[in-house]
């Protein structure tokens, strides 16, 4: 067993210091943003009742396993080694079938568990790039990835659906937010890779079908987020208030996660400026929502938030990308009146249009290794 290759593969792989900055970022500010109280804490008299359902049903212990978990991830082992494994590694299965199904079981909430599905999502994309970068995107890794691509994203959407069906709508808005967000900044890396890697066809897959499939799920959730801002628009002002005070901590929240992340990141300076320049036009759009907040143009500052929200967490897509791939990614800054141009473009085009437009960011190759991706949001 020690010389085995399970054993070399875990003692090669190794999380990055971005990785692991990102686990801890999410963690530092989930801890700042959902103290434990103490009515949360169930106890049980352990001698009548089972270990497994003592374990799922006392919220304490629960947390005190996912913190186990995340030792694990961050001290090594073969499940912290294959958190870097990509298909057709010796690691690969105990990524999907042991690190993202133990992910999973501690997703507690409903809301907790659409995350991790998004997540999910965003991982098989970028198991995409990456191997699309190093030309080892076979047909077959990219049929599984698409598959699994697939699976998640509609378990995405089904959460949506039903925190909608349970007018939850700061769940299913939030949700969707990081959901779009992610398909568009995702279906223009692949489309900025599958332009470079052209001339090596031969050696890979084509990812042309993959990238439609990102299109076609942001297009979905473009839509549904337009919804969305209608039904805001005729519902009630107290229910308008209730959401965008809903959207307000979303945004916040966001805003703090992405902070974090980009201090605590190893990118190189100008890199991490360009991220806090996005981050910087978020925090305006928010100071701008809150504005109309104090105005009561509730349905107003419903997307603005919303608006924060989305730019927010494509800087963190910019700078993740960039730590990840070997290209130059640039996220065009506009002003606000750009953007409530293209709001009102993409407001104004029918279904087909928006299916077309809406997952594919305008793609400007400047050198080779290089590309400018502007994502309308």
């Amino acid at each position: 067993m020690k010389n085995s290759p399970l054993q070399k593969e875990a003692e090669r792989i190794r999380l990055s210091f971005d990785e692991k900055a990102q686990i801890r970022a999410n963690l530092h500010v989930f801890v700042r943003h959902a103290p434990v109280r103490k009515s949360d804490v169930v106890r049980y008299n352990q001698r009548t009742l089972p270990f497994w359902t003592f374990l799922q049903t006392n919220i304490y212990i629960r947390s005190m396993a996912l913190t186990l978990i995340l030792a694990l991830f961050l001290g090594g082992g073969a499940s912290y080694a294959a958190e870097a494994a990509l298909p057709g590694d010796i690691l690969y299965p105990v990524k999907i079938e042991v690190n993202e199904r133990v992910r999973e079981w501690v997703s507690v909430s409903e809301e907790a568990k659409a995350e991790w599905q998004t997540r999910a999502v965003e991982r098989r994309l970028e198991e995409a790039e990456a191997l699309a970068a190093e030309n080892r995107l076979t047909a077959n890794a990219r049929a599984e990835i698409e598959a699994r691509f697939e699976a998640h994203a509609n378990r995405v959407e089904q959460r949506i659906a039903d925190f909608d069906a349970k007018e939850n709508l700061n769940a299913a808005a939030d949700i969707n937010a990081n959901f779009e967000t992610t398909l568009r900044a995702h279906a223009a890396i692949l489309e900025h890779l599958n332009i470079e890697k052209g001339g090596e066809k031969s050696a890979q897959a084509d990812i042309e079908p993959l990238i439609n499939k990102v299109r076609i799920r942001a297009a979905g959730a473009a839509k549904t987020r337009q919804d969305a801002e209608v039904r805001v628009a005729t519902s009630t002002n107290a229910e308008m208030k209730t959401a965008a005070e809903g959207r307000l901590k979303a945004a916040e929240h966001k805003i703090a996660e992405v902070r974090e992340f980009i201090e605590n990141s190893s990118a190189n300076a100008e890199i991490r400026a360009q991220a806090e320049a996005q981050l910087n036009i978020a925090t305006q759009t928010l100071a701008d929502g809150k504005i109309k907040m104090e105005a009561e143009a509730y349905n107003e500052a419903f997307i603005l938030f919303q608006q924060a929200h989305r730019i927010a967490q494509e800087a963190k897509l910019l700078l993740n990308a960039r730590i990840r791939l070997p290209i130059e990614i640039q996220i065009n800054l506009r002003g606000e009146e750009d953007r409530e141009d293209e709001n009102e473009k993409m407001e104004s085009t029918d279904d087909t249009e928006t299916e077309t437009n809406a997952g594919n960011g305008s793609i400007k190759s400047k050198t080779r290794g290089t590309v400018e991706v502007e994502i309308g949001l």
